[in-house]
């Protein structure tokens, strides 16, 4: 059973790859949709 929960979580998260105002906006976005959002920026501060 924790086995399909596990595989569940992984394909409910989303990768969004750049913190500026466009990807900050689909993080939350999809956030508020249910999704577990990861962000990465390649920079210390995102905006």
């Amino acid at each position: 059973m924790s086995k399909n929960k596990n595989l569940n979580n992984k394909l409910n998260t989303v990768l969004v790859v750049g913190g500026g105002i466009s990807g900050i906006e689909s993080s939350l976005t999809l956030a508020d949709q249910g999704y577990h959002v990861v962000l990465v920026e390649k920079t210390p501060s995102i905006g």
